[in-house]
């Protein structure tokens, strides 16, 4: 491994920075598949670890940040002492800033849960000991993070209040989507279409991590998101909240006693009637386009547990005008053309608008 990562850190510094590149992709999608048996291995850490410190030798905070967030809804909070590594490698990753300020928040309260839940939990007698050491692992962990983010012991959250911050959460979200300007012209369909919207769905998204898939169905979904659609929001809002419907489901496959959840025939039932043609002598007006998409996109998130969902946006995509494929977004060209679902003049189009995306 000392090998290994030599060699990489000095083509970090290099010219090969397609390479670079590979390694960084490739290092993302192992550690962060969900697999525990990979995030729980001894080579996790060294792996971690070498990721941050190229983002650092790059440059790229942004990289870093996403990996960083992303591992703590993977491991759902649950593997802090290896998030203490990765954050004393690179304290700007949690560090606020203007693109990072509210997701900062976010994790400062999740951090605050994971110390109330030390301070109250009483393990049986038979594994005490066990627990009081993980327990204290996570401790300096958590302090470790918030000294290496410079919070001080006054920049608290208030740990009583997660409803409330949902209700703060979702506020901002429909504030930032008012603000987007209207589409009036024909240009490729963004799900986030914003920097602030794309911030406060990655904080939805960490509190579903932590809170668990039942808490996120019944006090999420059910209770705060479906409302949404049964007013007439926005046009942004409602795209963006379709997108989270299936973003936070994927909350489900986190532990395996839910991947089977009734609770996820539910949506996948809503998205199947949303995409389905209109019946004939149909009065009521389709959904848009891009609200389309981001249910279609959902599904496909929801497909790699069941790939029979697949057929849903097949079907929809084959009544769609090769105009309107074109203005689909780049994720779902990338998905259709990984799953072999989209058709053969659009996959060089999907290939192209990958690569410009990446640069």
């Amino acid at each position: 491994s000392d090998v290994c990562s030599s060699n990489l850190l000095l083509s970090a510094g290099k010219s090969d920075q397609a390479g670079i590149d590979s390694v960084l992709t490739a290092l993302a999608s192992d550690l962060l598949s969900g697999s525990k048996l990979i995030l729980r291995s001894h080579v996790s850490s060294f792996l971690c670890h070498l990721f941050i410190v190229l983002c650092r030798i790059r440059l790229e905070l942004g990289r870093a940040r996403v990996f960083f967030f992303d591992f703590l809804k993977v491991t759902s909070f649950e593997d802090l002492p290896l998030a203490a590594e990765m954050v004393s490698d690179w304290p700007n990753i949690i560090q606020s800033d203007a693109s990072s300020c509210i997701i900062t928040k976010t994790i400062k309260l999740l951090l605050s849960l994971c110390t109330k839940r030390i301070r109250t939990h009483t393990p049986g007698a038979e594994l005490e000991g066990q627990q009081e050491q993980g327990q204290e692992s996570i401790h300096k962990s958590i302090l470790l993070i918030q000294s290496a983010a410079n919070w001080s012991s006054t920049d608290t959250v208030d740990v009583n209040d997660v409803d409330d911050y949902l209700s703060f959460l979702l506020d901002t979200l429909e504030s930032d989507s008012i603000q987007v300007p209207v589409q009036t012209s024909a240009k490729k369909i963004e799900l986030y279409p914003s920097e602030s919207i794309g911030a406060v769905s990655c904080c939805l998204e960490l509190v579903a991590a932590f809170k668990g898939w039942l808490w996120t169905y019944n006090e999420l979904i059910v209770k705060r998101l479906w409302p949404i659609l049964s007013s007439p929001p926005n046009p942004i809002m409602r795209t963006v909240v379709l997108r989270l419907y299936g973003v936070l489901a994927r909350t489900a496959f986190l532990k395996e006693e839910h991947k089977s959840s009734p609770a996820l025939n539910d949506i996948r039932t809503r998205f199947a009637v949303l995409l389905a043609p209109p019946k004939e002598g149909q009065t009521v007006k389709p959904f848009p386009l891009a609200a389309q998409s981001a249910a279609a996109i959902s599904l496909v998130d929801l497909a790699d547990h069941d790939p029979s969902l697949l057929q849903v946006p097949d079907d929809w995509l084959k009544r769609l005008s090769e105009d309107e494929r074109r203005l689909l977004p780049n994720c779902l060209n990338r998905d259709l053309n990984r799953l072999n679902l989209l058709p053969g003049p659009l996959v060089s189009i999907a290939m192209n608008d990958e690569v410009s995306e990446q640069k």
